[in-house]
C-alpha cells in the first residue's frame, strides 16, 4: 500500500519531458491521494457490514484483485489524465480498507 501511494506521488511530479507524468508541484500530488484517504475510510465504515454478509475469506481475495487491477489499469490507461489518477487510487483506497 505504501509503495503504491508513493508510486502516484512520483508519477504526478515526473517531469512532463520524461514522456509521463504531469510537472505537478508537491501540493497536487498529495491532493491526489484525498480520494485514496476519502475512499478508504468510506469502505471502512462499510467493512463490519460486508463482514457480516460475506466473510472475511471472499473480501481479502477480492480487496487484493481489485487493488491489482487497479494498479494495472494505472499503468495502462493514463496518459495525461489527472482525473484517471483520482479514480484509480479512490478504486485502490476501497480494496485496501476492505483488504
Amino acid at each position: 500500500m505504501y509503495l503504491y501511494l508513493s508510486g502516484i506521488s512520483e508519477y504526478v511530479q515526473a517531469p512532463t519531458t520524461t514522456g509521463y507524468g504531469f510537472s505537478a508541484p508537491v501540493i497536487v500530488a498529495g491532493l491526489c491521494l484525498v480520494p485514496f484517504s476519502v475512499a478508504t475510510f468510506a469502505a471502512s465504515r462499510a467493512l463490519p457490514w460486508l463482514n457480516t454478509h460475506f466473510g472475511q475469506r471472499a473480501l481479502l481475495p477480492v480487496g487484493s484483485l481489485v487493488v491489482s487491477a487497479a494498479g494495472a489499469f494505472f499503468a495502462l490507461a493514463i496518459r495525461k489524465q489527472s482525473p484517471v489518477s483520482a479514480a484509480v487510487t479512490s478504486e485502490s483506497g476501497e480494496a485496501v480498507a476492505v483488504s
